[in-house]
C-alpha cells in the first residue's frame, strides 16, 4: 500500500475526534471522515487490549491486504480509521474480511 494512502501522522488521527461517523460490529470499528483530497487514506489502530505485539501485527496485516485485495478506497471519498477490537486476535482472515467490507458497505 502506498504512503499516499495511508494516515500515519498522528495529527491525522487526531483530526477523528470531530466531524466523523462510527460504524461497529463484533470484531472491529470504523471511524469515518470526510477529507478535501484526491485519495482516499486508510489508517490501522490495534491497542494493546488485543494481544502481544506478534498478534496485532499479524492483524495488522491482515486488514493491509483485505484492503489492497478488495479495493475499499476506490468506493470512498475520505478517510478511515480501522479500529480492532479484542474479538479479532481470534478470528479467522475471512471473518475479518467479511466484517471489513460490511462495515465499509454502510458507510
Amino acid at each position: 500500500m502506498e504512503k499516499k494512502f495511508r494516515l500515519r501522522k498522528s495529527k491525522d488521527f487526531l483530526q477523528f475526534k470531530s466531524g466523523r461517523k462510527t460504524y461497529s460490529d463484533h470484531f472491529l470499528r470504523i471511524l469515518f471522515r470526510f477529507n478535501d483530497a484526491d485519495n482516499s487514506r486508510v489508517g490501522f489502530s490495534i491497542g494493546k487490549n488485543v494481544g502481544n505485539a506478534v498478534v496485532r501485527n499479524k492483524l495488522k496485516r491482515r486488514l493491509r491486504e483485505i484492503v489492497q485485495l478488495s479495493d475499499l478506497l476506490s468506493n470512498i471519498r475520505g478517510d478511515l480509521l480501522i479500529i480492532a477490537k479484542p474479538n479479532s486476535s481470534n478470528a479467522s482472515f475471512d471473518d475479518i474480511k467479511n466484517s471489513l467490507i460490511n462495515l465499509v458497505k454502510r458507510i
